[in-house]
Order: structure tokens, then sequence, then C-alpha cells
């Protein structure tokens, strides 16, 4: 891994009472390919003076073999070093701008040198950008707060160098402690994005996955993407593997497009949708009916369209021969050309196969709809569990439990996995959870 530094200057930099200080021991263990020096008034007098945090990270690197790019942020005015807002805002846009030139590079964060405001905004910051940031600590060499420092003034380069422990292997101690602590932006975002799953809306979930930038792991903007498609029956858009994984099987493609509407309309009562999932009774009921009439009754609907795919049935192709005559006589249509409804289907397949389960049941629903969903597709006002109740006298479950046993006598028991969208949820709770 390639790493880059950013680091305030501090008074135990660059070597003092001959150890590393922390920028040195930082670069010796992570021969980082670029380092950002942040100095404020007092730290950039010194290094203007001699030169001595420049030459000391050239000396390492040279030392150890590596190249090494030095920049610095000089700050000649700043002299309130306590001021935690004057970092905090600094240092955000320093870290952008070091990200967006090296995005391949580990960046790391300093967290031992400098004034306390700085440590803390550097920790803050780790914790909360939108892309990793690996925070390190060093540790004193006696392991303990440093008591007594020594003199900026009379410092010189050359002879600390010389007597730097931490050159020699046999009195090298690796000093540096990385932060283990999980970045409180993506656990703050993963929680609300799990929030959205829960009740099924998946495009404000992906948006508070777009807000978790570098920090949403690849799988789960993947998953994201796709659950976005899917809620919008948009479920063929997505890439072949991954539609297999995620969209349950169908003997059909027909039989799928119908499951994953059922399934849609499922996750409209589970948010408290209810003038939603009224209105969409319809179309989810003609469907279910019209593969009813074709695949338990026999009748292939196609042979009487007007054109191919649509819903207008011709009188003139059903007077062509003796089922669609059969029909017309159902139907009680004497010319022209009709479109099919759900009331036209349940009386077809009462007349063909009334014994069949299915039947009572698209009877029933047939009659909520009628009664709730037209009315509620006329209202501006609220549409309550009590107006369900008044209009039909079954609760939003109730009719949720007709649709769903209705489904399951006319696709199959075997094609229905209503715990899908539930499925989906744990793959994409499972892809956030994973390290980066």
């Amino acid at each position: 891994m390639d790493y880059i530094l950013f680091s305030p200057v501090g008074g135990t930099d660059p070597i003092s009472f001959k150890r590393d200080g922390g920028i040195l021991h930082i670069c010796r263990k992570y021969r980082p390919s670029c380092v950002m020096l942040y100095l404020s008034g007092e730290m950039l007098a010194y290094q203007q003076k001699d030169d001595r945090y420049r030459e000391a990270l050239k000396s390492l690197a040279d030392e150890c073999g590596f190249s090494l790019e030095i920049r610095s942020e000089e700050r000649p005015g700043l002299t309130q070093v306590h001021l935690f807002d004057i970092f905090y805002q600094d240092f955000e846009k320093l870290l952008h701008n070091l990200h967006q030139g090296f995005p391949r590079h580990q960046l790391l964060v300093n967290l031992s040198s400098g004034t306390p405001a700085m440590k803390s905004a550097l920790a803050v910051l780790a914790a909360m950008l939108d892309f990793h940031v690996l925070a390190v600590q060093v540790a004193t060499p006696n392991q303990q707060y440093n008591g007594i420092r020594e003199k900026l003034e009379g410092f010189d380069l050359k002879s600390s160098w010389a007597c730097n422990l931490d050159r020699r292997p046999e009195t090298y101690q690796d000093r540096c402690t990385e932060s283990k602590g999980e970045n409180l932006r993506s656990k703050l975002q993963r929680k609300a994005l799990e929030a959205h799953l829960e009740v099924y809306d998946y495009q404000a979930a992906r948006t508070v996955g777009e807000q978790m930038g570098e920090l949403l792991p690849p799988e789960a903007k993947e998953l994201l993407n796709a659950a976005c498609q899917r809620s919008r029956q948009e479920w063929k858009s997505i890439g072949e593997d991954l539609r297999e994984r995620i969209v349950p099987e169908a003997p059909s493609s027909e039989e799928r497009d119908i499951f994953e509407y059922l399934l849609n309309l499922r996750n409209r009562l589970e948010r408290g949708e209810l003038a939603e999932y009224l209105r969409g009774l319809t179309p989810g009921l003609y469907r279910l009916s019209r593969f009813a009439v074709e695949h338990i009754a026999q009748i292939s609907i196609a042979d009487y369209r007007v054109k191919e795919g649509g819903d207008k049935i011709s009188v003139s192709k059903m007077q062509q021969d003796e089922t669609g005559r059969r029909l017309l006589n159902i139907l009680k249509i004497k010319s022209g050309n009709h479109y099919l409804s759900t009331e036209d289907c349940c009386k077809i397949l009462k007349a063909q196969c009334a014994e069949h389960r299915c039947v009572g049941l698209l009877q029933e629903l047939r009659l909520v709809e009628e009664k709730a969903r037209n009315k509620a597709a006329h209202r501006i006002d609220p549409i309550t569990e009590k107006f369900i109740a008044d209009e039909c006298g079954l609760s939003a479950r109730q009719i949720q439990g007709l649709l769903e046993s209705a489904a399951s006598a006319i696709l199959g028991q075997k094609t229905l996995e209503w715990g899908s969208y539930d499925h989906m949820n744990e793959r994409i709770r499972r892809a956030l959870a994973e390290p980066l």
C-alpha cells in the first residue's frame, strides 16, 4: 500500500531526547510518497532558521532508501494555536486536496504532533470525512507523558540525527498505533440507510449511500442501484448475474413480471402508503386475473387482441371460432372492440372453472377494488385504515392476505417468495459491513 501523510509540526519534532518525533517516526514506519507539514507561526520560525523539519525528513528518506515529496502549508500569522475551529476548517480543505491529488494512496494523519486543538481537529476529521483516513498515534519513548521538553532554540540537527536511537535496529521501537475507531460518518449514515431499507424506500437508501462517498463498499453500491431499479419495476434492466441473485425465479417472464409487481405493492403497504396501495390494486388484479384466464381456464386472449400486446379485444375475431363466441356470450358484448377488465376475467373464470380456488378470491378482491379503490382514487384527503374498513369491511392486511392467497392459487406456491425483498435487504446489509 502507498501512503501520504498530513501532519502538524509540534514541539518534539523532528527529534527529541534521542528519539524520533511523531512525524519522523511515522515516516520511518510507513515510508509515505508525500508528507504535508502544517506549520504555525512559531514552528515556521524554526523552519526558516535552519530547515530542520525538511532536512530531517530528507535524511530519513536517503538513509531508508525511499522517495519522499515534502510539502509545506505555512501559516505565518497563526498564533492562536488553541482554537479548534480554525484547524477543523483549514485541515478539512487540505485533507480533501491531498486525497484528490493522491486518490489511490492511503491518507495518514498524525495525532501526536501539534497543539491539542490540532490533534482534536484531526481526530474528528478522521472520523467524519467521506473517505478513509488512517489516524496514527505515536507513543513517547518512555510510554508516559513527555514532562520536560528539550529547548527548540538550540536544536542541532546534525548531532540529534547522529544520536537518534531509532536509527539503530537494536534500539528501534515501533511506537505507532493505528486508530481502530470506526468512521462515525459511515456508522451514522449506515444506520440511516438501514432504516430506509426497513421500509423498502430504496431511493432514499441510495441517496444516503451516495452521501457516504468512498465509505460505501462497491458491492453495496451495486446492490442499492439494483434495488432502486427493482422497486421501479425495472428488474429486467439489472445485470443478468445480479438479477438472478436478487429477483426470484419464475417459470416465465410474465409470471416474474406479475409477482414483482405484487411484491412492490406489498412494499407500499409496509410503508403505510394506503392510498397508493389501493390504487395499485387495479393493474395487479387485472394481470393476475388475465393470467388465470389464459392458464387456468386455458383461453388464449392473445388470439382475440386488436393488436399484439394490447388489452383491447376484437369482437369480429371472437365471432370466428367457438371459444370466442362463448366469451362474447359470457361478457354480453355485441359489437365493436372491447377493453378486457378484471371484472371480465372474473366472469370468464366463474363460467369456465367455478370450482377453482382462485375464483372466489379474485371476486372478493374485485369487490374491494369496487368499494374502496375507486373511491380512494378520487379523494384528496388521507386514506386511513378506518376508511378501508368502513368501505369494504376488511383491513389492509386482510386485503393483502387475499391477494397473496390468490397469487399462490394462480401462479403456484413454488414461484412465490414473499420475503424476497427482505432477503435482498440482508444482502445489502452484509455488503455494507464489508471492509473497504
